[in-house]
């Protein structure tokens, strides 16, 4: 069996290699390290998954009206766009630019296929991180902060 540090080096190996997360999020964790905040990322991390479910939830609502606002539609993709570029979610912010592109032509299709795409990567990151706060919470057991 891997040890907790192990597999979070690998966890986080992976979602840098994979393009999920960008040198933004680097940033965040060196904040925390740099602070005396230790759960700062993973309270990032809640907040993030929070605001990014609800501002989903809205676009869906948005685009299953009979008549689109695509004005309030690209607010809201402006909004996870800005989160998800803070946070280091690039593939979440690169398919909102999209939506953004699709609300510009008013194209429902390409806003339906491009917020399908937004929740995919969203969701897959959501549960990778998920992962990185219990496996940091491990590492944190065996090797506590003095």
């Amino acid at each position: 069996m891997n040890s907790p540090m192990f597999e979070l080096s690998n966890l986080m190996g992976f979602m840098f290699s994979a393009g999920l997360l960008d040198n933004a999020f680097n940033r965040l964790q060196q904040l925390q390290e740099s602070s005396s905040n230790p759960g700062m990322v993973s309270e990032l991390v809640k907040k993030f998954c929070e605001d990014g479910e609800q501002t989903i939830r809205e676009l869906a609502n948005l685009l299953n009206e009979q008549v689109v606002d695509y004005h309030q539609v690209t607010i809201s993709a402006y909004n996870i766009k800005g989160r998800s570029s803070s946070f280091g979610a690039r593939r979440v912010a690169n398919a909102s630019i999209e939506l953004c592109e699709f609300c510009k032509e008013k194209n429902k299709l390409g806003c339906l296929m491009t917020l399908e795409s937004i929740k995919n990567e969203f969701y897959d990151l959501r549960d990778k991180l998920h992962t990185m706060v219990q496996l940091e919470k491990r590492v944190e057991a065996y090797f506590p902060r003095k």
